[in-house]
């Protein structure tokens, strides 16, 4: 199975609470946003359209829980496509280098 570095990033917008998401360590989609030079919802509807599919989700759950903050096959090529439709200066290691930097914390 493809391990995906925005698989931790999906995992956490797929668990929608009142919540705020960085109070719970989740990933600021505001801020990965601003550094991408989209909009938050840009990114959110770029995270919808191309969401994993759940069993993928649950392994990359797993993989981070086991301490693996960024997936050796890179960033999923249909999500920097996404990304880079809103802002054509996206590359992908720049795409992965915003994820890193946003990934949530290990507890």
């Amino acid at each position: 199975m493809k391990s995906h570095l925005a698989a931790p990033i999906f995992f956490a917008l797929s668990l929608g609470t009142a919540v705020p998401a960085v109070a719970q360590g989740r990933p600021n989609v505001d801020a990965i946003a601003a550094d991408l030079g989209i909009t938050s919802q840009e990114l959110t509807q770029c995270f919808r359209d191309n969401r994993p599919p759940r069993s993928e989700l649950r392994a990359a759950k797993d993989r981070f829980k086991a301490g693996e903050t960024a997936a050796p096959d890179g960033a999923r090529p249909e999500m920097v496509a996404c990304v880079q439709s809103h802002n054509p200066e996206i590359t992908t290691e720049r795409y992965e280098e915003v994820l890193r930097a946003h990934a949530p914390e290990r507890s």
